[in-house]
């Protein structure tokens, strides 16, 4: 049997579960909390909804979008953000740049996304 530790600083929202494998994705890197993380959020954001008619999504991917940005954004007010509502809002704006083939403003904002979704 093979054991393993791991040292985690902070972890919001994770569903860890010792002796198991890890599901879902946690905000923010390691020592870092979803109140730290807010600025990133925030800035990721305003570069989506900046480049947003550059990623010449479908009407139904555009509008699925801009309700995730209104949610997140909603959630970035709130003075107790929920963590799964972020990161679940999150994850759906990832996989809507995921489909955007061959776009380098998606490649970009995917890259940037990545520094707030490990």
């Amino acid at each position: 049997m093979v054991s393993e530790n791991t040292q985690i600083g902070n972890m919001i929202g994770s569903n860890f579960v010792q002796g198991s494998q890890v599901y879902g994705n946690v905000i923010a890197g390691p020592g870092r909390s979803l109140e730290n993380s807010r600025e990133s959020i925030s800035k990721f954001l305003m570069e989506f909804k900046g480049n947003i008619k550059d990623l010449n999504l479908s009407s139904e991917a555009e509008a699925e979008a801009e309700a995730e940005i209104l949610t997140l954004e909603a959630q970035m007010q709130s003075p107790k953000p929920k963590a799964s509502i972020i990161r679940e809002g999150l994850s759906s704006i990832r996989s809507i740049l995921e489909g955007v083939a061959g776009s380098i403003v998606a490649t970009g904002l995917l890259k940037m996304l990545a520094t707030i979704i490990v």
